[in-house]
């Protein structure tokens, strides 16, 4: 079972750690700052119609 052989289980841990550090800083530097705008706008308009 290569899951349990510690150089398999390092390379997975590691690429693992590594895809979620990057897709954390896509999501940081593209995503959110467009759904907060987005978010922001919305809120905006709704308090100018009351």
């Amino acid at each position: 079972m290569p899951q349990l052989v510690p150089f398999f289980f390092l390379n997975q841990m590691f690429w693992g750690y590594l895809i979620i550090l990057i897709m954390i800083i896509l999501s940081s530097k593209f995503v959110l700052p467009r759904v907060l705008s987005i978010y922001l706008s919305r809120m905006f308009m709704l308090k100018l119609k009351k």
